[in-house]
């Protein structure tokens, strides 16, 4: 692995004029494992921008230990700065390298480091299928892959797991070790580590894991929540909120194994009907029945279960009767296969805790049950448990940087299917967190109005919809404002004699027409140069330093409706007009110099006399000055707007000093 990416890191050092940050991946992340299909394969989408426009973007699929096979062209001519392209990987782990050209010149290149095609597996039941810490997990290989986070918590007063019910993320993608958390809420690597390990070294392919494991759980739970109702903890006699644990099952279908694609579901679960409910076997098969179409239901795929029968824990008096139920689901339930038997696992369970355990020299519970589970996972069920796997990728189109707050306002994606769908944009943090659901429509562009957050935050959007469950890429950054423009970019840059403007702005929303403003007081302004939007989306104008103490410059953009929007304003101050003591020969200090809400005078014994005038002459009042120590202190009123001001300071022998003040709040 250190070889390859050595190799390419020497070869980017022979190329001339290398120049980083000018491009942004947005898709795929670290650590991404796609689920393969029945040909080896899967589709990999690789979205992302460049800051100004590129020629052409190359990619390289580097297999992790493997010498490099070369680049290939991903898009030409990026003339929008927006990239994307969906290229067909063979299972495997890989780094992808990604590189953007400006003719003859590379201008960034990116790494993704660990990606892969493999296996995607989401496990499902109770404590035995959620693991547990401190009972002898062990740390899987680098190419078993979880996301190292939990989505729930434990109230202590009510001894009550809490978990939201809302959209998910895919983020902390994270080799498994053995007390890493497995998201939504497994916790450690438990046996699924070791299990992920074997397919690994059976197949070569990676591994990613989601654990919505849910303790105490019974199919009566399951099915009740998946019905919508609440699910009644008989451990602790309250009911369990925000439909759990179905709820976590289904988003974590909806928003991650949408994303990733998805082998099976594998259902671990009986104990708690075993032990505590004289649950029938028709009871527990129609409940984990009712509980397999509703989330194939609300998923929009008829994906496979793997079922295990399970029943041990510290007592099992009714065993029998559950696992009826369990052949009863494999035998009744299309698309479902048979897991391993797992009661004659390390039976009886250790009293203390009634779950599987790698006992420090005795009995290795978890590796006995990995190894059981491998038994299942042969030839024949990776033939016929058809995976699922996303049949179109959604992707919006690059956004401006700032959006506006309480608006209407455009969002474009690509990937709409001839389906009659439901597209939803949700709005989430600069992580990728859920916010807010912002808008819908059945087609791009939909409408989106972003409200009730706060305005400060930095913000992406995604986009969903469902039957089957899709959801985009993540959009790039932006924040909010009271109003927009379709730039990606604005500069202004000073030099010794003149200025430098420069722009860019995003295809989807590209304005007719780009006009410079000027004006000298923030509140009349001046056309000064016009022009056309061109094919390359960007544009620059420079001009002589301005005479003036301030100077201010904004565009004034045209859209195709005929609306007109403005940029935020560039101030640019002449500062050796308005700094510095005009009587040089006196050691006076007056600093800050721009001050904001406060002066500091010293040199000064004492003064007779001390004025503050605008520009204009007009005298400023309520000036309050203290002597402190050595000092005067002068504090402005809080009425005094930011410009240059003069300052006259009546020493006690009449003597006269004259000082230019800028003031900048």
């Amino acid at each position: 692995m250190k070889t390859s990416r050595l190799w390419i890191f020497l070869l980017l050092l022979s190329f001339p004029c290398y120049v980083w940050g000018q491009m942004t991946i947005l898709h795929p992340i670290n650590r991404l494992i796609l689920q393969r299909n029945l040909s080896n394969q899967a589709d990999l989408a690789i979205t992302g921008y460049t800051n100004a426009a590129a020629t052409k973007i190359e990619y390289q699929l580097v297999e992790i230990g493997k010498p490099a096979k070369g680049w290939q062209t991903l898009a030409s001519n990026v003339l929008n700065r927006e990239f994307s392209g969906k290229v067909k990987v063979n299972a495997g782990f890989y780094d992808l390298y990604v590189r953007a050209w400006v003719n003859n010149t590379i201008i960034d290149e990116k790494i993704i480091e660990q990606i892969g095609v493999g296996e995607v597996f989401l496990i499902a039941g109770q404590s035995n299928a959620m693991g547990v810490q401190g009972l002898g997990s062990k740390d899987a290989s680098e190419k078993v892959i979880v996301i190292n986070d939990l989505d729930k918590y434990l109230d202590e007063k009510d001894n009550l797991t809490i978990a939201p019910n809302e959209p998910m993320r895919l983020h902390k993608m994270e080799r498994a070790l053995a007390n890493t958390n497995m998201y939504p809420s497994g916790e450690s690597a438990w046996l699924w580590g070791e299990l992920a390990d074997k397919i690994v070294q059976k197949y070569q392919v990676p591994v990613f894991l989601l654990n919505c494991g849910w303790a105490a759980a019974t199919s009566e739970n399951w099915s009740k929540s998946a019905n919508g109702e609440l699910a009644y903890n008989q451990y602790v006699s309250k009911y369990w909120p925000n439909q759990q644990p179905y709820a976590n099952l289904k988003n974590t279908l909806q928003y991650l194994a949408s994303h990733t694609g998805l082998r099976a579901v594998l259902w671990m679960q009986g104990e708690s009907d075993a032990a505590h409910n004289q649950t029938s076997a028709q009871n527990y098969e129609a409940n984990v029945k009712n509980l397999i179409e509703k989330s194939r239901q609300v998923f929009g795929y008829n994906m496979p279960w793997s079922i295990a029968r399970s029943t041990v824990s510290s007592r099992n008096e009714w065993a029998d009767l559950v696992i009826k139920g369990q052949n009863a689901i494999l035998k009744n339930v299309p698309n479902t296969f048979a897991g391993p038997e797992t009661d004659t696992i390390q039976n009886p369970r250790p009293i203390a805790h009634g779950h599987l355990e790698n006992v420090k020299n005795g009995i290795q519970g978890l590796t006995l049950a990995a190894t059981a589970w491998m038994r299942t996972m042969d030839t024949t069920f990776f033939k016929k448990a058809i995976p699922y796997q996303p049949q179109t990728t959604l992707v919006p189109r690059l956004l401006p940087t700032h959006l506006p707050f309480g608006r209407n306002f455009a969002v474009y994606f690509q990937g709409v299917t001839s389906q009659n769908k439901t597209y939803r944009v949700e709005l989430l943090d600069k992580d990728g967190k859920f916010v807010a659901q912002v808008g819908q429509g059945t087609n791009s562009p939909v409408t989106i109005n972003i409200q009730n957050v706060s305005p400060l935050e930095v913000y992406r959007l995604r986009i969903v919809s469902e039957a089957p469950f899709l959801q985009s890429t993540l959009s790039n950054t932006f924040t909010l404002s009271g109003s927009w423009t379709p730039l990606n970019l604005f500069t202004l840059v000073e030099k010794s004699d003149s200025l430098h403007l420069s722009w860019s702005y995003v295809e989807a929303y590209s304005p007719t027409k780009i006009t410079v403003q000027y004006s000298t007081n923030q509140q009349n302004f001046t056309d000064v140069y016009t022009e056309n939007a061109n094919s390359t989306l960007e544009g620059k104008w420079a001009v002589i330093r301005p005479k003036e103490v301030f100077a201010y410059y904004r565009l004034k953009l045209t859209l195709a409706d005929g609306s007109v929007v403005y940029t935020d304003t560039k101030l640019v101050i002449d500062y050796s007009q308005v700094l510095g003591i005009e009587n040089p020969s006196v050691s006076v200090k007056i600093f800050p110099n721009p001050a904001s809400t406060y002066l500091t005078i010293q040199g000064v014994n004492d003064m007779r006399q001390l004025q503050i005038f605008s520009s204009n002459g007009q005298e400023i009042m309520d000036i309050k000055s203290n002597r402190v120590g050595e000092e005067y202190w002068v504090e402005f009123p809080e009425t005094i707007q930011n410009g240059a001001y003069f300052l006259r300071l009546q020493l006690p022998n009449n003597q006269i000093i004259f000082s230019k003040v800028l003031i900048m709040k």
